[in-house]
Order: C-alpha cells, then sequence, then structure tokens
C-alpha cells in the first residue's frame, strides 16, 4: 500500500486471541522486526460525546485489571490525528463490557474500552516496535450489546454460529438486537478499513522492512 509492505493479522476477540496472534505474526525465538505495528477494530464507549462509526487512536492505553498504562508512539499518534482520528485514553479489558452500568463504571480508567490493544503494544514494546491503537466505536455508552454475548463466542474471540442460532431459538426476542448490533459493527468496520486505506498509504516506506498491521476483529 504505497511505499509501505503491510502484514494483515486478523485476531479473534480478546486477550488471550491477541496473543497468540502476536506470538504467531512475530515469531519467538527470533522476533520478526516491522516499522510499526497498529492494533485496529471496534472499541466501545465509556462516555458520551462520540458517534457510531467515529474513529478514534489512543495517546495512552491501561489494562483494566493492574493498571499499567502504555504511551503511544508519539509520531504515529500524529499522522492519525492529522488524518482525523480523535485522540483518547483507551482501556482495555479482559472481559466484555456489555451494559450501559459496566461502561460506565468503567469510565475512570478511559474514553473508550477494547480487549486487545494493551496485550499487543505490550508485546510489541518488548521488542522496541512503535505501535498504536486505531479503533472505531461500534457502540456508545447506552447502547446496551446483546445478552448472551459470552456465550456465542468461543476462547479465540470468534462467534460461533450454531450456540447463536440456538440462542436466538431460545429467546427470538434478542434476534432485532443482534442484528441491529451486527449492522452497526459493520458500518463501524467500513469506516475503520477506509480510514487505514488512506493512513498506510501516506507512510513513507522503508526498503526491506515492513509496516506491520494487526487487525483484531
Amino acid at each position: 500500500m504505497g511505499e509501505s509492505s503491510v502484514l494483515v493479522v486478523v485476531m479473534g476477540m480478546g486477550p488471550r486471541a491477541a496473543k497468540q496472534a502476536m506470538l504467531g505474526a512475530l515469531g519467538q525465538d527470533t522476533p520478526r522486526q516491522f516499522d510499526a505495528c497498529f492494533v485496529c477494530g471496534l472499541t466501545g464507549a465509556l462516555r458520551e460525546g462520540f458517534e457510531r462509526g467515529e474513529i478514534v487512536t489512543a495517546g495512552q492505553v491501561r489494562e483494566a485489571e493492574s493498571q499499567r498504562l502504555l504511551e503511544s508512539d508519539t509520531g504515529l499518534l500524529a499522522r492519525a490525528m492529522q488524518k482525523g482520528a480523535r485522540p483518547v485514553t483507551l482501556c482495555t479489558a479482559s472481559y466484555v463490557a456489555a451494559t450501559t452500568d459496566a461502561k460506565r463504571r468503567m469510565s475512570s480508567l478511559g474514553d473508550v474500552v477494547d480487549m486487545e490493544s494493551f496485550i499487543v503494544m505490550e508485546q510489541t514494546a518488548q521488542l522496541g516496535m512503535p505501535s498504536l491503537a486505531i479503533r472505531a466505536i461500534g457502540d456508545l455508552v447506552e447502547d446496551e450489546l446483546p445478552s448472551g454475548m459470552a456465550q456465542i463466542i468461543n476462547a479465540r474471540g470468534e462467534l460461533q454460529f450454531w450456540p447463536a442460532v440456538c440462542a436466538v431459538l431460545k429467546a427470538p426476542h434478542r434476534l432485532p438486537s443482534l442484528i441491529r448490533f451486527g449492522w452497526q459493527g459493520q458500518r463501524a468496520a467500513k469506516n475503520l478499513a477506509h480510514f487505514l486505506d488512506q493512513l498506510i498509504a501516506a507512510l513513507p516506506g522503508s526498503p526491506g522492512r515492513s509496516s506491520a498491521g494487526s487487525a483484531v476483529g
């Protein structure tokens, strides 16, 4: 894309999926080196004032449980902001913040929440690799996620088809919320893809190395 060679790693949802995917992409004994890593996907707003599909980028990423804090690469952050991404503090949690109450309780830790960025950026920091989280708002603070989400997502963060079908059959009233949730996520993902196309194409390339884009979803 442009002058950059890009490796895209598609992950599942959650810390375990993120760690396994990054270990596979970077290697363990002799880690592969990249000029940069973007950890991307959807995020949930923890505060008011955001719009669905809005692109945000994390100046800081905080792990919810330990409250450890990682700083993003300032150069990458500046480029993302120049392209229109809104700077935020991102909180990475090990569980889905599905309700408005859960999101508001977490709001003291960040503006938005995901389940992967801290894990990815912690690994890249150990290798001295610049990294940046870029996310699209998938749900607002007042949005309640469909109940039973934990039961239809496996350990790798992937949606399980038959458990999802069974959940709908057991509670047909959930179907509209599932459809709405999927539609909103699809729109946000398209906005994110368009933004990344523009951002990566504008990055200066480095001969013999690659700019790594990590797509988390």
